[in-house]
């Protein structure tokens, strides 16, 4: 798996956001938003269609202690091995038996995280190739440089994704607002990101941009 598997799987992380919250969290703008000078977007979920046999798998993440996920772990396996002993399963067909445990396995470990980062209220979009069977994502497969050196990714389009006719991610569509970050929600800094939004065809997405009220500013 982790030679040969784990880098056909891609996870975009997001924040469960409040409808009524125009300011957002400053402890999400300090450690994602640029320390303040960065952009939220807030994406309406209502407005996606995820047919049950997308390569894509939205949830939200569970939060433990590192002991209880190991738990959780353990009375799986148990709990497994006793729906095998007393199943009858036939020897040349316990290779399925385990192949659907360790899918089980990878989704749990792809859904949680730490305790200490429950106020995220995270939520994962996660892409498996081995379920993308019509290969709709490879057009999307490319790669970043970063920090660490260029590494694969999955840039997904914005865009409704042919194969998948019941997803429309035409931004227009699927974007309830911009909040803008409180270090950059000055009259100039507004202006520039309507500006922006002018250059790129996106003019429909203007009357959403609005500006956290938080009194922070970055030293």
């Amino acid at each position: 798996m982790r030679n040969e598997h784990v880098l056909d799987h891609y996870v975009f992380c997001l924040s469960e956001h409040a409808k009524e919250d125009n300011d957002g969290l400053l402890s999400m703008w300090r450690g994602y938003g640029g320390n303040g000078s960065g952009a939220a977007i807030v994406f309406d979920t209502g407005k996606l269609a995820v047919p049950e046999q997308s390569p894509l798998i939205i949830a939200n993440v569970h939060y433990g202690t590192p002991e209880r996920r190991v738990e959780w772990l353990r009375e799986r396996i148990t709990q497994f091995a006793g729906i095998v002993a007393n199943s009858n399963i036939e020897d040349d067909q316990l290779w399925l038996a385990a192949f659907f445990f360790f899918e089980r396995l990878k989704l749990f470990a792809l859904f949680t995280k730490h305790r200490g980062f429950l106020e995220e209220n995270e939520w994962r979009v996660v892409y498996m190739r081995d379920r993308d069977e019509g290969k709709v994502f490879d057009r999307m497969f490319s790669y970043w440089v970063g920090p660490r050196g260029v590494e694969q990714k999955l840039k997904l389009k914005i865009e409704a994704i042919p194969g998948l006719p019941e997803t429309n991610l035409a931004l227009p569509e699927i974007v309830d607002r911009i909040i803008l970050g409180p270090s950059l929600s000055s009259p100039l800094a507004r202006g520039a990101i309507l500006k922006m939004l002018d250059t790129l065809g996106l003019s429909a997405l203007k009357a959403r941009v609005i500006a956290s009220t938080i009194p922070f500013r970055a030293s």
